[in-house]
């Protein structure tokens, strides 16, 4: 299995672990924001590979009771979760839907555990990474 199938495979995973996890802590109606794909084909017509089509701005979404919006974009990686892994387009997303009201989170699957934090991150900009022991866990009461 080559590395890209290897991330592919982690990520899902680790996808499937943040919306179980928001499930618990409350979160409901958790939908996955599918990524439209495009297929490259070589002459002939094999499939030599695949591409977004567009930019999806987080991962999954959801309800709060009451009736708040939930965002959540998900990374799997361990040991420190860089701000440079959410691309551009996602920290953009995220603050909007946080400055219109909605509640922004990142799940962080690591180490063995998931984290789930509120976004934005207190600390967390351009060049800086989060740890795990620099994680700070949103709970419903926030």
């Amino acid at each position: 299995m080559n590395i890209q199938s290897t991330n592919r495979k982690q990520g899902a995973t680790g996808e499937a672990i943040v919306a179980m996890e928001l499930r618990s802590r409350g979160v409901c109606l958790v939908e996955r924001v599918h990524t439209p794909w495009g297929i490259q084909r070589a002459k002939g017509g094999r499939i030599t590979g695949a591409y977004p089509l567009e930019k999806v701005s987080g991962d999954f979404v959801g309800i709060l009771a009451g009736g708040r919006f939930v965002r959540c974009e998900v990374k799997t990686t361990d040991g420190r979760l860089p701000y440079s892994q959410l691309e551009p387009h996602q920290h953009s997303a995220l603050l909007q839907h946080h400055e219109l009201g909605g509640l922004s989170l990142v799940g962080w699957v690591h180490d063995g555990i998931v984290s789930i934090m509120q976004y934005p991150v207190m600390g967390w900009v351009a060049g800086k990474s989060i740890r795990k022991e620099d994680v700070i866990e949103w709970a419903l009461d926030d």
